[in-house]
C-alpha cells in the first residue's frame, strides 16, 4: 500500500476530508476488501496507542492507588532476599542430612554384627565307631574353644 493510502486513511479517521473526498473514499471502502482490512488495522493500532499514550484520569488514579497498595503490602526488599536466604542454607541442610544418614547406616554405638550373630559352634557329630566318636567329640571341643590348629587334623581324620 502506498503512503498516500495511509494518508487518506488518517485523513478519513480524523475527519479532515472534504465531502467529495469522503464520499469517494467510502465508495472505495465498499469495493476494496483489502482497504477495509487496512482501515480496521489502522484503527486498532491508533486506539491502542491513544490508550497507552493518553490514559484517562480514572486509569491514572487507579494506577496511583495500586502503587500505594503495592508499597503497603509488597516490600521489594523482603521478596528479593527470601530466595537468596534459602539458596544459602541448601548446602548446609544437605550436608546435615547426609551426615545423619551416614551415622544411621554406620551406627558406631552398636556392636559388630559378626561378633553378635556370627558365633559358630560345632556340634558333636554322630559317628558309628567308638574311636571315631571320641575323636569327633574332641575335635568339636577344640573347635568351640577356638583352637583351630589342633582341631583341623582331628576333623580331617574323622
Amino acid at each position: 500500500m502506498a503512503t498516500t493510502e495511509f494518508e487518506h486513511i488518517e485523513q478519513y479517521l480524523q475527519g479532515e476530508m472534504s465531502e467529495a473526498e469522503k464520499t469517494a473514499f467510502e465508495k472505495r471502502l465498499k469495493e476494496d476488501g483489502n482497504l477495509r482490512k487496512q482501515l480496521r488495522a489502522y484503527q486498532d493500532v491508533s486506539d491502542a496507542l491513544s490508550r497507552i499514550l493518553n490514559p484517562s484520569e480514572e486509569e491514572q488514579s487507579l494506577r496511583g492507588y495500586l502503587k500505594e497498595k503495592q508499597k503497603t503490602y509488597f516490600s521489594t526488599e523482603d521478596t528479593n532476599n527470601r530466595p537468596a536466604n534459602r539458596r544459602r542454607w541448601v548446602p548446609f541442610v544437605t550436608f546435615a542430612a547426609a551426615a545423619i544418614l551416614a551415622l544411621l547406616i554406620w551406627a558406631p554405638w552398636q556392636k559388630n554384627y559378626l561378633d553378635r550373630y556370627g558365633a559358630i559352634e560345632m556340634t558333636s557329630p554322630v559317628v558309628r565307631g567308638e574311636n571315631d566318636r571320641d575323636m569327633a567329640a574332641k575335635a568339636a571341643e577344640l573347635f568351640n574353644k577356638g583352637d583351630y590348629k589342633s582341631a583341623l587334623p582331628l576333623i580331617d581324620s574323622a
